[in-house]
């Protein structure tokens, strides 16, 4: 083959390389040890707005913008030499945020670093979908939570209802018999000793059957399964955004049903928020207020319109409202989102 051949190959695997290269929806670029991009694909168009010929030649922190600063321990890391990867989320040209797969790669010369390769690959897609499982796992915990009182309140009922049935039932039966035998003992001999046993049995009887009646009254009051337990566990396993759980200590929620509803609107909240909101942090605020008990959530994310709600924050109304309760949302376009949720409580229900 001539080296024109050769020369004609060469250009040829080039360009297929850099055709290649531009398709690729993952920025790609070389910065050299100044951290001056050398070259860099089309993709950088896409995130930052910027074409190859505004990046050939720029540093690297007016590329980035903030997200230089953020990455300036794994840069330092590839100028000395040390392959980097790593998750960072970016906010690209339109406002949206992305989350990425970043790879440093360094190029050595010499045995010296002359720079480094960038790779960053969009992996939001597995990102949603990484916290919507881990979310939903949550979700299947705190409601494992809710289930296993919800067993053990079922067995707390039969167990009353057997002690009623039984042993109430016989003891009834003895201190009929007991209070029979002490009335003709006392008819016949009113100084007989067997009498003051027979009186003392008595007693004992009835004592037990007072005690019995409370036990079986008290366990089938009504129970609330561990509503703070289930949110703790629901809110500490969502890994973004960040949420933080504030349940008032004077708290104590007794009715199945309010604790139910209370449980799934953070539940749906949680839900909403992980998959529009785009925020970073979520407070939910729990706590009593007069004659009923308040639900606040809110969070930093990009906000809706109060016209745009979807079916989620409607069947939450329709729940709220089932209980006598209201619902207000508050929110804007990028001003977060705001959720007041009152709940009335009935005396003795706390």
């Amino acid at each position: 083959m001539e080296y024109k051949d050769i020369g004609d190959a060469s250009q040829d695997v080039a360009a297929l390389a850099l055709f290649v290269i531009n398709r690729s929806p993952a920025m790609m670029a070389y910065w050299n040890t100044d951290l001056i991009c050398q070259f860099s694909n089309d993709a950088y168009a896409d995130w930052f707005g910027k074409s190859r010929a505004e990046m050939k030649g720029i540093a690297m922190r007016d590329a980035l913008g903030e997200i230089f600063m953020f990455n300036r321990k794994e840069i330092q890391g590839a100028l000395n030499g040390e392959k980097q990867v790593f998750e960072r989320a970016v906010r690209v040209a339109d406002g949206s945020l992305r989350h990425s797969l970043m790879t440093y790669t360094p190029r050595f010369k010499g045995g010296k670093v002359h720079g480094f390769f960038v790779h960053v690959a969009d992996v939001t897609t597995l990102k949603l979908a990484e916290v919507e499982l881990k979310s939903a796992y949550a979700e299947l915990k705190a409601t494992q939570i809710l289930l296993s009182d919800a067993v053990r309140e079922n067995e707390r009922v039969r167990i009353a209802r057997d002690l009623h049935d039984v042993l109430g039932h016989h003891l009834t039966a003895l201190n009929l018999h007991l209070d029979l035998a002490l009335r003709q003992t006392l008819e016949q001999d009113q100084d007989a000793i067997s009498g003051k046993s027979l009186a003392i049995s008595r007693d004992l009887a009835q004592n037990l059957l007072n005690q019995v009646r409370a036990v079986v009254a008290m366990e089938r009051s009504n129970h609330v399964s561990d509503l703070r337990q289930a949110l703790q566990s629901l809110c500490s396993a969502i890994p973004d955004p960040q949420v933080t759980l504030e349940f008032a200590a004077n708290l104590d929620i007794q009715c199945p049903v309010l604790a139910h509803t209370v449980f799934s609107c953070v539940q749906e909240g949680i839900t909403n928020c992980i998959r529009h909101a785009r925020a970073k942090k979520l407070h939910i605020h729990l706590a009593r207020q007069q004659d009923g008990i308040i639900l606040l959530m809110v969070d930093d994310g990009k906000g809706v319109s109060t016209d745009e709600l979807g079916h989620g924050l409607s069947g939450m109304r329709e729940r709220v409202s089932e209980l006598g309760g209201r619902m207000h949302i508050s929110s804007q376009p990028d001003e977060g989102f705001h959720l007041h949720i009152w709940l009335p409580q009935k005396e003795g229900s706390t």
